[in-house]
């Protein structure tokens, strides 16, 4: 079928017979009115990659697994543990020079990073105690 337009918001239809047919044109007629509907918009979807944060135990023992996410979110609280040490937040340097994050911090998941525990060494009093 072939639509052409007749008059403003209608359109015709011209239907074409297969020869093979042993119907011809003139032998067939067809009327009806309707809507034309325009199509659906297209659909889009939207991807971001999202970024992922890696845990390093940064000299410490016990294993976290890495995070990812595509927008802010809290990260999983400390696992790693360092005797001789209290863990004191996350920082994007082992040495500690780079950006800090609190345990439970929200991370914003724009890029990924590695994540190195910050930990502070326990001090003993003088009797050997841990204070």
């Amino acid at each position: 079928m072939v639509f052409t337009p007749s008059a403003p918001g209608s359109r015709t239809a011209d239907l074409r017979i297969d020869l093979a047919s042993p119907l011809r044109p003139q032998d067939i007629t067809l009327s009806g009115t309707g809507t034309i509907v325009p199509p659906p918009p297209p659909s889009v979807s939207v991807s971001l990659p999202g970024a992922t944060v890696t845990f390093d135990a940064n000299g410490g023992t016990g294993t976290m697994a890495p995070e990812t996410g595509s927008a802010p979110a809290a990260l999983t609280a400390n696992a790693f543990a360092r005797t001789g040490y209290s863990f004191a937040g996350w920082n994007t340097a082992a040495d500690g020079s780079g950006t800090a994050y609190a345990d439970t911090a929200s991370y914003p998941f724009s890029a990924s990073v590695t994540l190195c525990p910050v930990d502070a060494p326990h001090h003993l009093s003088s009797r050997g105690e841990a204070r």
